[in-house]
């Protein structure tokens, strides 16, 4: 039987307190020949907390870019995922609305950035070119939550990886093996949905 594939994600209706982007990117623009944007997020990534007076959990979101404790970067760093753990800048509140109160300022908060990019096995997925832009040299695929194959020989040893085709999304996936072992670690705000398969 050939073993399923998650994407990592928020709970729903959030459970905890989100984050918003402020910055940075790298320089860019929108490409006049396909519409698409070639700036790219980078570290120090730069946050504000939303307005509301929800608790900072485990993991922290801002559609599917993560910020995570150092529990969780302790774990990760232990049990050999291979990942980046991008800076990040929490930036200080002008506005006089309640926002969520400040993490302990001993708790270290880094950007969950998974270095493995796995190809889909794109005829098997059903996923779909959009755009190949001759000029910015792009690709954009459509974004699917379901019915994703990956051949085993692609993955590799991989536990934590984002896939190529939607790089841009900042979508997190892992494998079986790791959603149960970090289900069964027990950190908060973060959801495990099927969408897909390793195909041995």
């Amino acid at each position: 039987m050939n073993d399923p594939i998650y994407l990592i994600e928020e709970p729903k209706p959030p459970l905890y307190a989100r984050y918003s982007h402020v910055g940075t990117w790298t320089n860019g623009r929108l490409c006049k020949a396909c519409g698409q944007p070639t700036s790219k997020l980078v570290e120090p990534l730069k946050v504000e907390w939303e307005v509301g007076d929800n608790e900072i959990g485990d993991f922290s979101w801002c559609g599917y870019t993560t910020i995570i404790g150092s529990e969780v970067k302790s774990f990760l760093e232990l049990e050999m995922y291979n990942c980046h753990f991008g800076k990040v800048e929490i930036i200080e509140q002008k506005s006089k609305k309640k926002r969520v109160p400040s993490r302990d300022n001993k708790q270290e908060i880094s950007w969950l950035l998974p270095i493995d990019i796995i190809d889909l096995n794109l005829s098997k997925s059903g996923v779909s070119l959009e755009i190949d832009c001759s000029v910015c040299l792009q690709k954009k695929y459509n974004f699917k939550r379901d019915g994703l194959i990956i051949d085993e020989a692609s993955l590799r040893n991989s536990k934590i990886f984002r896939i190529k085709q939607f790089e841009r999304s900042a979508a997190t996936f892992v494998t079986y093996a790791a959603m149960q072992q970090i289900k069964n670690s027990g950190f908060t705000n973060i959801f495990f949905t099927e969408v897909g398969r390793v195909n041995k």
